[in-house]
C-alpha cells in the first residue's frame, strides 16, 4: 500500500479509548481541523491522479463534518466518473448527496444513516429497499445497505439481494461496515463481479467483528468465510 500524504497546517484528529475490559470506553476525542483551500486543492489533485491511474476510487468520510466540504466530493465523483474511473462511496448526508451527482458505481450506507438522512422512515426491509431504489434513481449504480447484526441488503442491477454471513460471536462490532466496504472494493479491483465482491466484503466485515482491531483480518480466513457467505434474492415479507 502506498500512502500519498497532503501536508496540512491544521491538526490531525485522534482519540484515546480504554479497552482493558473488552469494552470501548472513550477517554478523549478530538476532531481534525478544516483543510484550507490550498490543502483541498492538493487533496483533490492527488485523489484525481490516483483514481485515473488505477481506474477505481473509494470516497469515504472524514472524522468531522468541517474537515472537507461536500463540494470536494461532488467534484471528485463527477470528474473521476467522467474520465472512466469507477467510483465507490461510503458516505451519508450532504456528502452522499454530492457524490450521487457523479453517478457512482457503488454506494454503501447503513440503515441508521438512511434513517438520519430521512431517506427511510423505518428499519423495515421494505422501507430500506424503497430508499435503495431512490438512491438508484438519483445516480447510484449498485447500492449496499448494512443493518448491524441483520442481513445486509444490496441492489445489484435489477435485483435486491440479501446477504447472510456465518454466525460468529462478536468481540468488537465497530468497524464491520468499513471492512465490508474495503473488502468489496478490493475484490472489484481484482476483477470480481459485484456479487462476488460482496461475498468477499461481507466476509471481511464478519471477521472484523470477532477481532478487537478495526479493519483487521487475515486473507486465508477471509477467503474461507467468503465461501460460506450466502447471497440470495431478497423475498418481500
Amino acid at each position: 500500500m502506498t500512502v500519498r500524504a497532503v501536508r496540512t497546517a491544521t491538526r490531525n484528529g485522534g482519540y484515546v479509548h480504554d479497552r482493558r475490559d473488552d469494552e470501548r470506553t472513550a477517554i478523549a476525542e478530538a476532531a481534525s481541523g478544516p483543510l484550507d483551500r490550498h490543502e483541498q486543492d492538493e487533496l483533490y489533485e492527488s485523489t484525481l491522479a490516483a483514481g485515473l491511474t488505477h481506474g477505481t476510487a473509494l470516497l469515504a468520510g472524514p472524522n468531522a463534518d468541517r474537515v472537507i466540504p461536500s463540494t470536494l466530493y461532488r467534484r471528485l465523483a463527477t470528474d473521476l466518473a467522467a474520465n472512466g474511473c469507477r467510483v465507490a462511496a461510503d458516505l451519508a448526508g450532504d456528502r452522499l448527496d454530492a457524490v450521487l451527482q457523479g453517478g457512482p458505481f457503488l454506494v454503501k450506507v447503513s440503515h441508521e444513516e438512511l434513517l438520519e438522512d430521512g431517506r427511510a422512515d423505518s428499519t423495515e426491509p421494505e422501507a430500506l429497499v424503497a430508499a435503495m431504489h431512490e438512491l438508484r434513481e438519483q445516480g447510484a449504480g449498485s447500492v449496499v445497505v448494512t443493518r448491524a447484526a441483520d442481513n445486509t441488503l444490496a441492489l445489484v442491477e435489477d435485483e435486491v439481494l440479501e446477504i447472510q454471513v456465518p454466525r460468529l460471536h462478536p468481540a468488537e462490532p465497530k468497524g464491520a461496515g468499513d471492512s465490508l466496504t474495503a473488502g468489496t472494493v478490493a475484490a472489484l479491483v481484482r476483477g470480481a463481479s459485484v456479487r462476488e465482491a460482496l461475498r468477499v466484503g461481507s466476509a471481511c466485515g464478519a471477521l472484523n467483528v470477532v477481532r478487537r482491531g478495526l479493519g483487521t483480518g487475515g486473507g486465508e480466513a477471509i477467503r474461507t468465510l467468503a465461501e460460506r457467505v450466502c447471497v440470495d434474492v431478497w423475498k418481500r415479507g
